[in-house]
């Protein structure tokens, strides 16, 4: 069942789903990203704007994996995190999620990744396992479980920024 409200939405809107505007270069970027680090998970920053349950994706920056097991599991580093904020911050934006590759499984978030994920953030996930090319879905954190969000490009979701 949907929770009565998230990130803002109101308890009349509690059914909408919370969505991702993310534009097709972005995406494209962050696909190849991917596919350059297979069989490792990859890793990255989403910048952009959030608000009322909407995700407004600008931008990317590539983050390094430095988890001891980068073919199943990834870890930001650190200092690609704070670095990324601070160049957002300087453009008026905010990091409103991550992205991770799954070279050889599904587009949904693992035990694993739930047990690293935040409320409140966009987890894209990349799956390159599927034979028809790349999958990209997204999920947010809401309270012990994920939601799944609709991701839209942004001629599609035209009038619904934040």
């Amino acid at each position: 069942m949907w929770p009565r409200t998230i990130d803002g939405l109101s308890n009349e809107r509690a059914n909408v789903r919370p969505r991702l505007i993310l534009p097709a270069g972005v995406a494209a970027e962050i696909v190849s990203l991917a596919r350059g680090e297979t069989p490792k998970e990859a890793c990255g920053i989403l910048v952009g704007r959030t608000g009322s349950g909407v995700t407004e994706v600008t931008d990317h920056a590539p983050g390094r994996n430095v988890h001891r097991r980068p073919a199943d599991r990834f870890e930001l580093a650190p200092e690609d995190l704070l670095a990324a904020e601070r160049e957002a911050r300087a453009k008026g934006l905010e990091v409103v999620g991550f992205w991770h590759s799954h070279p050889s499984s599904g587009a949904e978030p693992s035990a694993v990744d739930r047990a690293a994920s935040w409320n409140g953030y966009s987890y894209l996930i990349v799956s390159l396992a599927e034979e028809s090319g790349a999958r990209l879905r997204s999920w947010r954190l809401w309270e012990e479980n994920f939601v799944e969000e609709d991701v839209l490009e942004p001629p599609i979701a035209e009038g619904m920024r934040p």
